[in-house]
């Protein structure tokens, strides 16, 4: 199942890409450093993959986990985006894609709580998903703004030239 999933990403990662730009590689930079402190900070706490078929490199958690964060990055700063073109002005617009972008995060709950029920990562501690939206959120959010960030000064910079 994993390769299958890993296989159906790659559209999504092309289409993001092509309409985000290279600050969805820092949100799985960012995917990729985290999964990495989660494995070795907190091996005995966070969470695990209990079937990983292609592992990121020298450790255990999949290469698919790093696509899908830039998945779910792009779907948020892509919508976040999209809203905020309708803002005038120098900074508002960047401003406004921010707030719009931490807002829309959290629909992280829901994608942890898919990825709980459907088996594809479990908690190591027996933790209900409701003891940890804080924590989720900002996992999620530290993934999310990695692009926003990138994204925000490139609709600065566009507006200061256009009003150059």
């Amino acid at each position: 199942m994993e390769i299958a999933l890993l296989v159906a990403t790659i559209p999504f990662i092309w289409y993001f890409f092509r309409k985000i730009g290279k600050p969805l590689f820092a949100s799985m930079a960012v995917a990729a450093v985290l999964e990495i402190v989660n494995e070795t900070a907190f091996a005995g706490v966070g969470t695990f993959y209990p079937e990983v078929a292609l592992p990121f490199p020298f450790f255990k958690f999949p290469v698919l986990i790093v696509l899908i964060a830039g998945i779910y990055s792009g779907i948020i700063n892509f919508a976040a985006l999209k809203i905020s073109q309708s803002f005038s002005g120098k900074y508002l617009p960047a401003a406004v894609f921010m707030i719009l972008a931490a807002l829309l995060n959290v629909v992280s709950i829901a994608v942890e709580s898919a990825g709980i029920y459907s088996g594809f990562w479990q908690h190591r501690q027996p933790t209900g998903i409701s003891t940890i939206y804080f924590a989720v959120y900002l996992y999620y959010l530290l993934i999310v703004f990695a692009a926003s960030v990138f994204t925000a000064f490139g609709i600065c910079r566009r507006k200061s030239q256009r009003h150059s």
